[in-house]
């Protein structure tokens, strides 16, 4: 669950963006995920991410601690993320690989 300061900040942005919820994001669990443009670039918050069987704890097994700003994160590792890719299937996740 996203900390109270990364809420707030996901909130004012979705809600400055055309076709977001409008308001306060209060219900996280409606959304597969958040493709978000930030000042430090852009950041994708997936809720259920393909691939991977057990949900976040697979994801989080080899996650890595970093820091977004102020805010600590964890980060999937690069070998996590070509495995969601790989999963996913889609056009544009090949692409990224």
């Amino acid at each position: 669950m996203p900390s109270t300061n990364s809420k707030r900040a996901c909130t004012r942005w979705t809600m400055a963006r055309p076709g977001s919820p409008g308001g306060p994001v209060d219900n996280w669990a409606q959304y597969a995920s958040l493709h978000l443009m930030t000042k430090f670039g852009p950041v994708d918050i997936v809720f259920r991410p393909d691939g991977a069987a057990n949900g976040f704890a697979d994801v989080l097994r080899n996650a890595e601690k970093s820091m977004l700003g102020e805010e600590p994160v964890l980060v999937i590792a690069t070998a996590t993320w070509v495995a969601l890719k790989q999963a996913a299937g889609r056009q544009k996740d090949i692409e990224h690989l």
